[in-house]
Formats: structure tokens, sequence, C-alpha cells
């Protein structure tokens, strides 16, 4: 959070959040809790081959800082 609040200061951005209940949220509350045939019924035309994300410190620490 350091990074990305630095980050959000030098190039002028806000970064906004707010909690969503997961039953307000089912998806992600399906995918939180790795309930993969809940998720898969809740999003059908999810991808079924899983993708790699990036970890964080691909994206936010590579950045140089000046």
């Amino acid at each position: 959070m350091r990074r990305l609040t630095l980050l959000a200061a030098q190039h002028q951005f806000t970064i906004l959040s707010k909690h969503v209940p997961g039953k307000l949220n089912s998806i992600a509350d399906a995918l939180s809790r790795l309930q993969v045939q809940k998720f898969r019924r809740l999003m059908p035309q999810a991808c079924p081959i899983p993708c790699n994300v990036p970890p964080p410190e691909k994206i936010l620490w590579n950045w140089s800082m000046k």
C-alpha cells in the first residue's frame, strides 16, 4: 500500500476503495472461498482455463521512482 500511495501522490491520481459484502458480491465471494462449482454456475461465461496474474511487485515495483 505504501508504494501505491506514493505512486498516487507522484502521478496525482486518487485511490478509492469500498467494502462490498459477500451477499452483494456473490461471484467474488465464491472465488475467494474457492467454491469453483458455485462460481461456474454464477459466471458460466468465465474462461475455463486459469490465467496467470503477475504478482504486485511485477506491476508496481518496476516503475521508476522519480
